[in-house]
């Protein structure tokens, strides 16, 4: 039939390849085999078909060949076309049966995990997403959507995860900005990560009725604490009323709470005794019922000078890094003084600490333990990246509830769950071993919005 080398080479070369695919088959579960394979062995196989052409037609050829050769076309082009259509068989049939696995085994599964509402497992359970987009689509879009994420600056790296303490494993999306990107629906943990700045980590749910906002990164050696850009700030504390909405201007915060360690330099440094500090600190924020001579009252458990929860005037050993507890307002507001900041007003704290999130929060929260923790510790991170907004420390708030108390939000290590987002306010010398603060710095120093007694 084959009357030219040629026609040899081709279809012992097609023969050779049918039978190893035919062979594979029988090893290979096709049900595993990726739908773009087929595109792969094709373009391996031309390859092989050009390349024995090309060796055939640059062999030298004898005179008798050139009057007896004679290339069979026909019969050519239908053994190719006959091992095109073995090829796409196998891959045909493999994607059927992939799709049956799907409604056999693993639709059932993910209707499972939705009922339970842990989209997070369903989406990352998928091998293969393009094979359930197209032929089951609804459900594709009930465990998943397409969203939109920025970072200032751009061109930062992020990463998606699980909202849980202890689960390391992490899915690259790409860098930003990112426009239709498929994420899971629900709770998910998202890493910003840039070469020379510090990473920055935030937990969203792009269902919640707080838009996304696109995140600040600080630079590697700068202080740590997190840029909240200008908004129109609803308070959701429950418990407060008569609250009206109001424009908050940028400013930083503390991404952690106070620990011991900063506030032993504060009260060991020449300000702390200095009765001009105070009185400054008194003047400028037009305190009442407060003298410098008060200062003299804030003692610890041996009488020294410090927080409640001291010893002979430092805490201990091991716990330099925890969150400084059993201070006064006053004592909060001259610490941030000290260091030229500020305590958050209300508005600033209660959209720092994401209320929406509250649910996402708190179980990775310290609140209602026995014991404070490091701030450093493994602890969930807010929707702005805060940690530790919820229980360890309850922090003291720059604004007046009343008459003359203080508000102090967030919940103690040891307080009920339900006041990470429910009011709270004490008398301003309060010293309970909650007590702690963290601070804020408002970039408009001329404004006062928010900053109202």
């Amino acid at each position: 039939m084959f009357e030219t080398k040629l026609n040899k080479d081709l279809a012992t070369y097609l023969a050779v390849c049918f039978g190893l695919l035919q062979f594979a088959d029988i090893l290979i579960n096709r049900s595993l085999i990726p739908d773009g394979s087929i595109y792969f062995l094709l373009i391996i196989t031309a390859i092989g078909l050009l390349f024995i052409v090309i060796r055939n037609f640059a062999r030298p050829i004898s005179a008798a060949e050139k009057t007896s050769s004679k290339i069979n076309y026909k019969t050519l082009i239908l053994i190719i076309l006959l091992f095109a259509a073995s090829i796409s068989n196998i891959f045909f049939i493999g994607s059927t049966n992939r799709i049956k696995k799907l409604n056999q085994q693993i639709i059932p599964q993910i209707n499972t995990l939705i009922d339970n509402g842990n989209y997070f497992e369903a989406y990352t359970m998928l091998d293969d997403t393009t094979l359930i987009a197209e032929n089951f689509p609804e459900l594709f879009n009930s465990i998943s959507a397409l969203r939109e994420i920025d970072s200032n600056p751009k061109n930062v790296k992020v990463y998606f995860s699980r909202n849980e303490l202890d689960d390391n494993n992490e899915y690259f999306i790409g860098e930003t900005p990112l426009t239709n990107t498929r994420l899971p629906r629900g709770v998910i943990k998202l890493r910003f990560e840039k070469e020379g700045y510090r990473d920055r980590i935030i937990i969203t749910n792009f269902g919640w009725r707080v838009p996304f906002r696109s995140p600040n990164l600080s630079k590697v050696n700068s202080d740590k604490v997190i840029l909240i850009d200008s908004s129109t700030v609803n308070i959701a504390i429950a418990g407060i009323v008569d609250a009206d909405p109001k424009e908050i201007n940028s400013y930083y915060i503390d991404e952690n709470e106070i620990t011991n360690k900063d506030y032993y330099e504060f009260l060991n440094s020449p300000y702390y005794k200095d009765s001009k500090f105070w009185n400054q600190l008194i003047s400028k924020h037009k305190i009442i019922n407060f003298s410098y001579n008060d200062i003299h009252d804030y003692v610890d458990n041996t009488g020294r000078k410090g927080p409640s929860t001291w010893y002979v005037g430092k805490y201990k050993n091991d716990e330099e890094n925890f969150p400084v507890l059993g201070i006064s307002w006053f004592e909060a507001l001259a610490y941030c003084e000290f260091i030229g900041k500020s305590l958050p007003n209300i508005y600033q704290w209660d959209k720092s600490a994401g209320m929406a999130s509250a649910d996402a929060i708190i179980p990775g929260s310290n609140i209602l333990k026995s014991t404070p923790v490091d701030i450093n510790s493994k602890s969930v991170h807010g929707y702005y990246g805060l940690k530790h907004m919820a229980g360890n420390a309850r922090e003291w708030i720059y604004n007046t509830s009343g008459d003359k108390d203080k508000f102090i939000l967030g919940g103690g290590y040891k307080d009920e769950v339900y006041l990470f987002n429910w009011v709270q306010s004490t008398d301003p010398h309060d010293r309970t071993e909650t007590n702690g603060c963290r601070c804020a710095n408002q970039i408009d120093k001329g404004s006062i919005v928010g900053y109202e007694p």
